[in-house]
């Protein structure tokens, strides 16, 4: 039996080559495109993040819809601070991530009866022709797009963009569609693609289900892909959950230092590594109910995320999540794993059909720090490891010479040329491609400028015109790095020649968590004391203060830290990003100019109120940040004026909201992935 399955093996890869090689002999032979422009139109297939709407055209996942599937359960939800009553809070929180998420669930049976739609013009439309009526595309993926249209011209720069709830190979068998559209739009027989994230699982299956579609491609570029799943998803999957309250915290202050729009939470960073082990304690005491209430029918059951899990977790994932399940949904999950099991083999055929491929694999970044294997190096959001095609990394903090007894790491492949990164951390002489892997040091997920090199150099990649290798060009070798305070894309060598090029290995600020502990400590107190209020009197008016402050700005702040929300690869930030406005701080003006019109009326009674230097200092940015000074300083009669009894029950009130806010979100959705 085994030999039968061997040679049909074989036999089918055999075809697999042939069908292959003919289609680009022919091209070959019976001449060129239609357009003579001597390069080939470029197609982003994005990942997770699309907006999604249901079929009278409204915003499946926005602020609004999220923030009333929450309120009607934050009293259950709160209720835990002081009950503990597991059952209650996730009853509450099964309700609201249920009501979020009702129009893209599945049944058993990979069947759903809403309808799950995404914004896009009628028939292929180029990017200049794009409008916001009839695409949202913004962003990295909006710059590259430009980038591209300007060095080649019209109907040179297309979108895919699709419903990333749905069947995988649905979406497969749209792009399949897409590509050849884009080729007669464009009067090219090729197209270049550049495969974003969970785009790189698509295009996986594309490649693999469509065989002769390899053809017809002339670069191929994984952008930080997700083509080998997530370590994450796969442990996830398998009930596996760990959630490191310090870990958080450190994620937290990275991915807000230096931004000036989420910069005032720094101080409340110890709050979410205290919220962190609460939801430690919550997923330990009712991790079966969330599984069974939760992860199983929200998560497990929506088809596509199963493209996610990396093929050394699905036997696992299958008996832990779809233990005695059968139907369409079993058949999807059967056939991807079959895929993914052959992703290196389809990779090969399609480059030897004539594919240029090549693969950036960002680093050093924390992944959220849900699962064991949160300290893998990785963009924040992918862990190296996969988009690389198992490169050998360290984890953050690590070197390689530390994973071996006698600290000195050797090549694992020796195969001519050095593969291992100048500060130690990867050895990409394990990669299933070594010579097309480049790798970033410090670049988030999906990250492309015009200005800072970033953008310029995947323009390289997918405008080539042959099949470039990491010795190809001396700008851009196999380890480039990403200074964060320029910011520009440089040589790792050239980081290092650089007058203040010290090899740090981290992206943390220096920031003293200690010093803002008490102020903590005192408004956890004051919240505890007014949520203990009796008769109604000492407690606290929940829908006066989420009425009170932009929650929707606090959420949506959140949803862009890093990928804290998007474990689920990019779904959670994807969904709760770009949620923010600038609500807060109209409201600080107001209150200020409130403060000016007391001042005036009180005349010199306000002469000898005390300065802010003994008062509670405000939010500021850590020492080590650059190019932001000055953005939550105060200037003129703001920067004397007294700390008032409403500051400080606004202080109080501002706590309450976050703690809610916050537990809700740790609660529910960080506990979900």
């Amino acid at each position: 039996m085994k030999k039968t399955k061997a040679f049909i093996s074989l036999f089918l890869s055999l075809v697999m080559v042939l069908s292959l090689a003919v289609p680009t002999f022919a091209a070959g032979f019976f001449g060129g495109d239609d357009c003579d422009c001597g390069h080939t139109p470029i197609i982003q297939v994005r990942g997770i993040g699309e907006t999604l709407y249901d079929g009278e055209g409204n915003e499946i996942f926005s602020t609004g819809n999220i923030i009333n599937g929450i309120l009607p359960v934050i009293p259950d939800l709160a209720s835990y601070l002081i009950t503990q009553d597991i059952d209650t809070f996730v009853n509450a929180a099964a309700t609201a991530v249920t009501t979020i998420f009702k129009p893209v669930m599945y049944d058993t049976n990979a069947g759903r009866t809403t309808t799950v739609q995404v914004k896009k013009p009628a028939e292929v439309t180029p990017y200049e022709a794009l409008t916001e009526e009839t695409t949202n595309i913004s962003g990295s993926e909006k710059v590259l797009a430009e980038m591209a249209y300007e060095e080649l011209g019209e109907n040179h720069s297309y979108f895919f963009t699709y419903d990333w709830t749905a069947n995988p190979f649905d979406i497969a068998a749209e792009l399949n569609t897409f590509v050849e559209d884009v080729k007669e739009k464009s009067g090219h027989k090729k197209v270049s693609i550049c495969a974003e994230s969970m785009g790189g699982a698509i295009v996986n299956i594309y490649l693999a289900r469509y065989p002769l579609a390899a053809a017809g491609i002339e670069n191929l570029v994984m952008s930080n892909s997700a083509f080998n799943g997530l370590e994450m998803m796969g442990q996830l999957f398998t009930g596996n959950v760990q959630i490191d309250g310090a870990a958080l915290a450190e994620l937290i202050v990275q991915e807000i230092s230096g931004n000036p729009e989420y910069e005032a939470l720094l101080p409340y960073s110890v709050l979410f590594e205290q919220l962190a082990l609460m939801a430690n304690d919550i997923m330990t005491q009712g991790k079966e109910q969330i599984y069974k209430k939760i992860i199983v029918p929200v998560f497990a059951c929506i088809p596509s995320f199963w493209v996610l899990i990396p093929q050394e977790y699905y036997e696992d994932a299958v008996k832990y999540l779809l233990n005695g399940m059968g139907g369409n949904l079993m058949s999807i999950v059967n056939s991807y794993k079959q895929i993914i099991a052959r992703t290196e083999l389809t990779l090969n055929l399609a480059m030897f059909a004539g594919v240029n491929y090549y693969n950036v694999s960002n680093y050093n970044r924390y992944m959220a720090p849900v699962t064991p294997s949160a300290n893998m190096n990785s963009d924040g959001v992918i862990e190296t490891k996969n988009t690389s095609a198992f490169a050998t990394v360290a984890d953050m903090e690590m070197t390689l010479d530390d994973t071996v007894e006698n600290n000195n790491y050797i090549q694992a492949i020796s195969d001519g040329y050095n593969r291992i990164s100048p500060d130690r951390v990867i050895d990409a002489s394990t990669c299933w491609h070594p010579d097309q892997t480049w790798f970033i040091k410090n670049l988030g997920h999906i990250a492309y400028d015009e200005e800072d090199g970033t953008g310029k150099f995947y323009i390289w990649l997918l405008t080539a015109d042959e099949q470039y290798n990491v010795r190809t060009s001396a700008e851009y070798p196999q380890f480039l790095y990403y200074d964060t305070n320029i910011p520009e894309l440089m040589t790792y060598q050239e980081h290092l020649d650089s007058e203040n090029g010290d090899d740090t290995g981290s992206l943390l600020p220096d920031f003293d968590f200690d010093n803002v502990l008490g102020a903590i400590t005192g408004g956890i107190e004051s919240i505890l004391g007014s949520l203990g209020g009796e008769g109604g009197e000492g407690g606290v008016d929940i829908g006066g203060i989420l009425g009170g402050i932009d929650l929707g700005g606090i959420m949506g702040g959140l949803g862009d830290i890093g990928g804290m929300l998007g474990g689920v690869g990019d779904l959670l930030g994807g969904l709760l990003g770009g949620g923010g406005s600038d609500t807060p701080a109209v409201e600080e003006e107001e209150e200020e100019e409130e403060e000016e019109e007391e001042e005036d009326t009180l005349g010199d009674s306000t002469s000898d109120a005390p300065s802010t230097d003994s008062s509670t200092p405000a939010p500021s940015t850590p020492s080590t940040n650059t190019g932001n000074t000055g953005s939550n300083q105060t200037t003129g009669n703001q920067s004397n004026a007294p700390t008032t009894v409403e500051e400080h029950e606004s202080t109080y009130s501002l706590w309450m909201a976050l703690l809610i806010a916050i537990a809700v979100i740790i609660g529910i959705l960080l506990i979900v992935l």
